[in-house]
């Protein structure tokens, strides 16, 4: 997936990867000033799929086209194969309707970016696939490890206001002193709806619970009795069709 590069400046003293349902989280340090997460993070935390998948882009008119397409996380932007190994992003906005790939339907939202849209008897659910970065120095003779960003809990939509631009390969970290930086990128995956023009995540059972209220006991039954893990995007969609149901 990425063009190798050598980076004289740059030390990579560790890189390690922690799995804990389907947040995934890693890190790297590094002395570099112009610092490429994405050249020095794992695929896992870069991409959404280990490599391109055969894609269905459905435009307006019922018009629709086939490509190879993979997500990259940080920047929130879906990227094309092209020709002879080029990339390009997806336009977005207006000129699509939605896109197909593996079973999951992606829009794009004008503010929240790309969301994979789970409906279910006519009630609408989201998830949004993200990675967020961290940046702190390294501090020696310190133990304990870098705290998790507070972003993990938010929408990422850090590329939403750039579209229709050439794809570029590069997504770079300043770190204009030339310390030793530790970088940790994890990827998050959140559940939630759009309600009045705000992504509402449902990042715990008990926040899931109390936005249902009405429904508040069958819920938490429910959970108990699936092992619902709100962390893990399979249980996301087990939710969301026990929930559209329910509130039909």
């Amino acid at each position: 997936m990425k063009n190798i590069r050598l980076y004289v400046l740059i030390i990579l003293v560790s890189t390690t990867s922690a799995l804990k349902g389907q947040v995934i989280t890693d890190s790297f340090r590094s002395k570099q000033q112009n610092i490429n997460i994405e050249e020095n993070a794992k695929d896992q935390v870069v991409y959404l799929f280990n490599d391109y998948q055969s894609a269905v882009v459905y435009y307006p008119g019922e018009k629709l086209a086939q490509m190879q397409i993979n997500y990259r996380l940080l920047a929130d932007e879906m990227i094309i194969q092209g020709r002879r190994g080029s990339n390009q992003s997806l336009a977005t906005g207006k000129k699509f309707d939605s896109l197909r790939v593996r079973d999951m339907t992606f829009i794009h939202h004008p503010e929240f970016g790309f969301l994979e849209k789970l409906e279910f008897y006519g009630s609408k659910f989201y998830i949004k696939h993200q990675s967020t970065y961290y940046k702190q120095d390294v501090q020696r003779g310190g133990y304990g490890q870098a705290p998790p960003s507070a972003s993990t809990q938010n929408v990422n939509v850090i590329a939403t206001q750039h579209r229709n631009i050439a794809y570029s390969d590069d997504m770079l970290l300043r770190n204009e002193r030339g310390n030793e930086v530790e970088v940790r990128v994890t990827y998050k995956p959140l559940f939630g709806i759009v309600d009045n023009g705000e992504f509402i995540a449902f990042t715990s059972n008990r926040r899931l619970r109390r936005h249902f209220r009405e429904h508040r006991s069958e819920i938490r039954s429910f959970i108990r009795e699936h092992n619902i893990d709100l962390d893990k995007a399979k249980d996301m969609r087990t939710i969301a069709k026990y929930l559209g149901e329910k509130i039909k």
